[in-house]
This record gives structure tokens, sequence and C-alpha cells, in this order.
């Protein structure tokens, strides 16, 4: 292999004695930039001559492209149609910065103009070959080749039933015919939900050790923060066309016209998090998309688990009706009606710190009932919700009503979530406890 090598570079070499590499900046996964390897086809000083050459590009969209370049040399064009000259971008695959297939690596000037729907291509590792070079390379608009264009269509592998904009590409071009399925290494988003709630976990458990318990507030609010700006900032990368509302963020309105929203609460059950012993506190993230809750995972780190939509607990076998029910509620704002409401059934208060801790309580078996009606908000239960109405239990208001996500003021009243089997007596015995005490649920004890 070495000779052919030499002679090669040789001749590229030759006319105008510039070197035989060519070494250019493009910009690769996560918008991280790398020195790129080909053999050089063109003349030395191509990238100054462009500028010049500008008024004749060929192609729209931010990219240059001619049919006829001035600038490529003889052994150029040859190597060119044999698709030689991407050859040393086999260095960049080793080196971890490309892979065999995937979209072209962009330069850092075309990006800078890519809309946010563009910027999803920079979700994966750029390829040496893919969609743009089975699919007719220049011949290809700027609309075929962006992600969104009409020859492309969103689909996941894992999951073929739900569309997902930024998972592997599935083209069909009406010039050559050629349908082109890779396997996509891109995680879907039930595994994006839990892979950042695990994550995010983990760096609260590092903060917790490295800074102690001796100052409660501080590590409540750098606990806050740190997950909130992990989670913003990593959704922004995987996820760039989607909204976010966040406990720790500004609430953009701009979510409320938004098809895809993620609602995450970076640290829920803070004041468990700042007690040492305590594993009542949990990280959540939520997808909402287009009227409902479609995927969610809880992360339970002291707790070493993490419950998410990717694979639901399987719910405990019916429990014996003999069993005293047991109802599980905040330990620092206990509704008093949930009190009443116990009474009546004959059943055990389990308190407990985050919303989260306890609607999985009931998923694990833990206990029976979670029911509060002191307030909340969207980011307190978008997560767990969506992770027990994939296992099954009853989701609701606790006047049975659903759970409505994503609105303008995202204050939540009340939640009910408990096994199915208990719903109907749960929703009954609830507004009995009202009626028979003319009390307002949602009042605090």
């Amino acid at each position: 292999m070495r000779a052919p090598d030499r002679r090669r570079g040789t001749g590229i070499r030759a006319p105008d004695r510039g070197p035989a590499l060519f070494r250019q900046t493009r910009v690769g996964k996560d918008g991280v930039e790398f020195t790129v390897c080909k053999f050089r086809t063109m003349v030395v000083g191509a990238d100054d001559l462009k500028r010049g050459l500008r008024p004749a590009n060929e192609h729209d969209g931010v990219l240059f492209k001619m049919r006829r370049d001035p600038r490529v040399t003889a052994i150029g064009g040859w190597l060119r149609r044999c698709s030689l000259d991407e050859l040393p971008q086999l260095i960049n695959v080793v080196r971890g910065d490309m892979s065999l297939v995937g979209p072209r690596p962009p330069l850092p000037g075309e990006v800078a103009r890519y809309g946010r729907d563009v910027r999803r291509r920079l979700v994966v590792e750029p390829g040496m070959t893919g969609l743009w070079q089975v699919s007719g390379r220049s011949d290809l608009s700027w609309e075929e080749v962006r992600p969104t264009g009409p020859a492309i269509r969103g689909k996941l592998v894992v999951d073929p039933g739900r569309p997902d904009p930024v998972e592997d590409m599935v083209s069909s071009c009406p010039r050559s015919g050629s349908v082109l399925r890779p396997v996509s290494s891109i995680r879907n988003d039930h595994e994006v939900a839990r892979d950042l709630a695990t994550e995010a976990g983990q760096q609260l458990l590092r903060l917790r050790a490295r800074q102690g318990f001796d100052e409660p507030e501080v590590l409540r609010t750098l606990g806050d923060r740190t997950s909130h700006e992990f989670l913003f900032s990593s959704l922004g990368r995987l996820r760039p066309s989607d909204a976010v509302l966040s406990e720790e963020g500004i609430d953009d309105k701009a979510r409320l016209s938004a098809r895809r929203v993620w609602i995450i609460d970076p640290l829920d059950g803070t004041r468990e998090f700042s007690e040492s012993g305590r594993t009542d506190w949990a990280v959540h993230v939520a997808l909402w998309e287009n009227g409902e809750l479609v995927a969610g995972a809880v992360a339970l780190p002291a707790q070493g688990s993490t419950v998410s939509t990717v694979d639901p607990p399987w719910l405990p076998e019916e429990r014996p009706a003999a069993q005293r029910l047991r109802i599980t509620t905040s330990r620092t704002r206990p509704p008093e009606f949930v009190q009443r409401l116990a009474n009546q059934m004959g059943a055990e208060i389990v308190p407990m710190g985050s919303a989260g801790a306890k609607i999985c309580a009931v998923l694990l078996g833990i206990a029976d009932i979670y029911v509060h009606a002191g307030g909340q908000y969207e980011w307190d239960s978008a997560a767990p919700v969506a992770v027990a109405h994939a296992a099954g239990l009853h989701t609701s208001r606790i006047d049975g009503s659903e759970l409505s996500y994503n609105r303008t003021d995202p204050s939540l009243p009340d939640i009910l979530v408990c096994r199915p089997e208990l719903s109907n007596m749960l929703l009954a015995s609830i507004r009995g406890v009202a009626e028979r005490d003319g009390a307002d649920p949602h009042a605090a004890g």
C-alpha cells in the first residue's frame, strides 16, 4: 500500500509543488471543530480564490459548488470522480472525529448560517459517506440536503411508530431512486430522558459528597443550578428544535406554540437533597408532544435507580384485599383532607419528600396511593406521571379529570396516582370526604 500512496502523493504535488494532503477545519458532532484530511484536489490558495467565484455558485442555500470549478487540478478531478480524495479521512475515523457513514462535515462558515432545524445535523458524527454521496451529491438542492427537506423524513429505527426529527434519516431521492436505511446510533426520546435524568443525578451525588451538609441552603442552590444547567444545555444540543420548561429556568411562552416541549425538574425534593441520609429526592425529565406526555424518566440517585418509559416497571401483582392501604403524601405540606381520607379508609400514611419519589413508591409497590392537593407545578409531576401512565397506573386530578400539561399557567392544583383497581373507590371517597366535611381539599394541614 505504501508505494501506490507515495506515487499518488507525488502526482498531486507535481503541478504546483503544493502539499499532497489538504487540511481544513470542519464542524463535527455537538459543534466541535476538528481538522479533516483529504488528498488535495485544488490549486494552492483555493480558499482565497473562492471569494471571486461566489457569483458563479451553482448551489442554493449555504453550500458553494461549481460543476466546472477552475480551482480543481487535472489529477484532482480524477481523484474526485473515483471518490479517492477523501480516503485520508480514515485517519479522522480512527481518531473519532468522524464515522464511516453520516452527514457531510460542514465548514464553520456554513454552520454559522444554519437555522435551528438544520443544526440537528450536528447531533451525529459526520461521515465519509452518507445520503449526500448516494443520493446525488452536488445535484441535490439544499432543501434535499437539509434534515427537513421534502426528500428526507425522520424515522426511528428503535420505535418506527413515532417519528423523531433527529433520529436516523431515510431518503428516497427522485433523481437516483436510491434508498439508504442506516442503523441509527442516536438515542430516541425515551432514552434521552432516561440518560439525562440519570447523569444529572450522578452530578448531584458528586456535588453532595463534595459540598457536605454544613450549609444546606448553599447545597440546595448549587444543586438546583448544577442540574438545571446540565439538563438545559444537553437538551439544547440533543434536541435543538424543542422548547424547554424548567422549574429553574425562565418560562419562555414560545413553548405554548411549540409541538414538543421538555418539562424538567432539575432537583425535585431540594429540602431532602440537603439533608444527610435522605434518599427521597429526584430528577425529572419529561417530553410533552402534541398535547400529551410521550416520554419521561425519574432518577432516584440516592436510591441508585432510574425509572423511565424506556422500560416501565411492571406493576406488582394485585394487592391482597386484606392488606391495609398505604397512602404516600407530602412530609412537609400534607393536605388535611388526606388525613381525613386515610381515617375513613383505615389507610396508613407514608410521608415522603419528592413527588417523583412518592409516585415511584406507588410504581414499585411500596405504597398504593399518592394523593396531593396542596398545589404543585407541571414539572413536579410530568415525568413521574409519564412513567406511571406507561406502567398502567391511574393518573388524574382528584376530581377524576385528566392531567393537562404545557399550559399558560404551569401550576397544577392537585393529583391522584394509584393502582387502577383502586381509582373508582378513591375518587368516590375523596368526593365523600369533601362533601361531608364541607372542606376544601386543597387546604393544607
